[in-house]
């Protein structure tokens, strides 16, 4: 997932950020917003989390496979 067009929620509602987050602003006097913006950023921390192991595990699996590879050149 291209993560450089997701737009991600940083200041009050009115303002947009496309870049990575540095500084989350809460200083909204709506406790709704800031709920849904807490919601929203767990939401989004989770499919980080999500895509990094699923990346993980491919690195994983293409780390044994070159072992295995290099044992096998090896036994020449």
């Amino acid at each position: 997932m291209d993560l450089s067009a997701t737009q991600t929620r940083l200041t009050p509602p009115s303002t947009w950020c496309c870049c990575s987050p540095t500084i989350i602003t809460t200083t909204t006097s709506n406790t709704t917003h800031n709920s849904d913006d807490k919601r929203d950023v767990k939401r989004i921390l989770q499919q980080l989390k999500d895509e990094a192991e699923i990346e993980k595990a491919s690195f994983d699996l293409k780390y044994k496979k070159i072992k295995h590879l290099e044992e096998y050149l090896s036994l020449e």
